[in-house]
């Protein structure tokens, strides 16, 4: 029960991103929430102006959170993009969603709902292809920003569907050991580049899983930009810096 118990304050962090308010409602966002006829609700952030070089970037909330808290990231994100952030299809409470369930009642860490992860997986293809078509991107220009549960989920599409995104943002997150069985083949996998971010005090996702992503991705040759940070379960403004500075490079390749 003390684990338990530490385990479960920790991962409130999980719905504090450096000072942001996740819980904050639609009309504080001043954007509609967005999703009939589709996959997923979302929040969206459109560019003044829209153009076939315009990339879809599409954010991934943590588990317990909402849709809210990474796009208040969006301001911050490159202007000419259309920023997506999706609400999570599990409901837990009130403004609490997940992409799948997890246990924490048994063992030294909490064991995660295979199936429903495997599901979200497959939503999260089907909403991109629904948002490629409705805003006109084209399909090569999708990029996942996840954080924590998010970032499972960003690693779960890009390993196993490189085709289908140009890049993964992945901070404070880990790999499922089932999608390695998944993996793309390594000629479609060596063409995605992946930015890897993580505290070196995160009490929720300690530093190992970030690491292990890094020396897993090393042994199969992957484009990686690997940083750690002096922080906990969140996103730092230098985090955010470097994020839009690979960004940058990104979105020039064609």
């Amino acid at each position: 029960m003390k684990y338990i118990s530490k385990f479960i304050i920790a991962l409130l962090a999980i719905i504090s991103i450096s000072g942001l308010n996740p819980q904050m409602s639609n009309a504080q966002n001043k954007s509609p929430l967005m999703g009939e006829h589709m996959a997923l609700k979302y929040l969206v952030k459109e560019p003044a102006k829209k153009t076939e070089q315009t990339h879809l970037i599409l954010l991934l909330h943590g588990y317990g959170s909402n849709e809210a808290d990474l796009f208040s990231l969006a301001a911050q994100l490159p202007g000419d993009e259309l920023i997506v952030a999706a609400r999570a299809p599990i409901t837990l409470s009130d403004n609490s969603y997940a992409w799948y369930n997890m246990n924490f009642t048994g063992g030294s860490a909490p064991n995660h709902n295979k199936e429903e992860a495997e599901k979200a997986r497959l939503i999260i293809l089907k909403f991109i292809d629904q948002l490629t078509t409705k805003y006109k991107i084209h399909p090569g220009n999708v990029v996942l920003l996840g954080f924590s549960q998010g970032t499972i989920m960003s690693y779960s599409i890009g390993l196993t569907q490189p085709d289908k995104v140009k890049g993964i943002i992945a901070l404070s997150g880990r790999i499922l050991p089932e999608i390695k069985d998944k993996i793309a083949n390594n000629t479609q996998l060596k063409k995605l580049p992946f930015f890897i971010a993580h505290g070196t005090k995160d009490n929720v996702l300690p530093i190992n899983n970030g690491r292990d992503a890094k020396t897993y991705m090393e042994g199969l040759k992957l484009k990686i930009a690997y940083h750690e940070y002096d922080m906990a379960h969140q996103i730092l403004p230098q985090e955010l810096k470097d994020i839009n500075d690979w960004l940058a490079t990104l979105l020039k390749t064609k």
